[in-house]
């Protein structure tokens, strides 16, 4: 199976400790890894689609420049991967805050077909994007969540912490999350049509 990594980035010493750290900790051969800024700052669905679109692997992993990866968190996502019939689904990694959402993960692009040929709905800016890909994944059994393929979020508003990187204030805005949070109920109530 080949893998693509895909890093859509806005802070370019995070995305090289990323990438240092995946180079350090994958504990599986990586075909490529392709990276990104955001310098229109278009947002994270449609970032990813970009890379995934010029992905050539079979499997895609997704991390932001905020994740710290741990030692052989890919190894693990494969071996998670490989629970599924046919070894094609979405591996959630864990990103250490106790929570099952696939906020970073590995994918089979076999799930394309069923989730309108990308793992984010673009139509969402930043948040939510995520619990549609669960709840999608998990609709047709093909969801599972590694807790063993560590993949630390390293995000202050996550953690509780203040913070004054404007691009974290303004994702976690009232006026960007509340327009996604309305999205999420008008997609989760139409079964994922807009």
């Amino acid at each position: 199976m080949k893998i693509s990594i895909v890093l859509p980035w806005i802070r370019k010493d995070k995305m090289k400790r990323c990438v240092r750290m995946i180079n350090k900790n994958a504990g599986y051969p990586i075909h490529e890894i392709l990276k990104k800024e955001d310098k229109k700052r278009i947002g994270c669905p449609k970032m990813v689609k970009k890379l995934v679109e010029r992905s050539t692997g079979d499997l895609v992993c997704f991390l932001g420049d905020d994740t710290l990866p741990q030692k052989d968190f890919l190894k693990y996502a494969v071996e998670s991967m490989k629970t599924f019939p046919f070894n094609w689904g979405l591996v959630g990694l864990n990103d250490g805050t106790g929570r099952i959402l696939p906020t970073h993960w590995l994918a089979s692009k076999h799930l394309l077909p069923f989730l309108d040929d990308e793992f984010f709905h673009t139509g969402y800016n930043h948040c939510c994007c995520d619990q549609e890909l669960l709840f999608r994944c998990e609709n047709i059994q093909r969801y599972v969540y590694s807790q063993k393929a560590i993949v630390l979020h390293d995000h202050p508003i996550l953690k509780g912490e203040a913070t004054t990187d404007k691009d974290y204030l303004r994702v976690y805005s009232p006026e960007v999350r509340g327009p996604d949070q309305a999205l999420f109920k008008r997609r989760s109530e139409n079964g994922w049509k807009t």
